[in-house]
């Protein structure tokens, strides 16, 4: 057991050993990816990171890649503090098993808070119309003419620490 590897980063690994004349004989022996840790409560996710290097660019393209059904607890963590223009919708997402939920958040271990900024034409930076869905510790700054800041419209939708911030008067209702 190897302990205390770095997170998404490729570990290689080589075995080596000595023979009869004591001249060391070494074979690459393969390598690994570790994954990130996601935070606690969630089985299974995504990581968002607009720079690259995770599992998406975008919120909505881990939205669209949620396996079906959700087999538990599911995160979408966003790995950074950019802004992402783009409306993400969540909808028709099959909640599986009992205690399935989908909880878009900031990732608590960097204490930045991702910004959503929804493009022309938009209902809201998030438009969530299905069950179980949790909203953490994200920002909302619309710089184009939208309806709302977050649109739900299904039960047991929780949103905590999400700043939805207008100077310029853009969200219309």
């Amino acid at each position: 057991t190897v302990n205390n590897l770095r997170e998404r980063t490729t570990h290689y690994f080589r075995v080596g050993s000595l023979n009869w004349n004591n001249a060391a004989n070494y074979v690459n022996a393969g390598s690994t990816k570790t994954l990130i840790q996601l935070p606690a409560g969630c089985l299974t996710g995504f990581i968002v990171k607009q720079a690259g290097g995770e599992d998406f660019t975008t919120i909505q393209g881990a939205v669209n890649a949620l396996p079906a059904p959700l087999t538990g607890p599911t995160c979408i963590v966003i790995n950074d503090g950019a802004t992402y223009s783009e409306q993400v919708t969540v909808r028709n997402i099959d909640n599986g098993v009992a205690g399935s939920s989908l909880t878009i958040l900031a990732d608590p271990a960097l204490g930045l808070q991702p910004v959503v900024n929804p493009p022309q034409g938009s209902t809201a930076a998030f438009q969530v119309a299905n069950s179980s869905v949790n909203l953490f510790g994200l920002s909302v700054i619309s710089t184009n003419s939208v309806p709302y800041g977050v649109w739900a419209s299904s039960a047991y939708v929780r949103i905590s620490t999400v700043n939805i911030i207008d100077p310029g008067g853009m969200i219309t209702s």
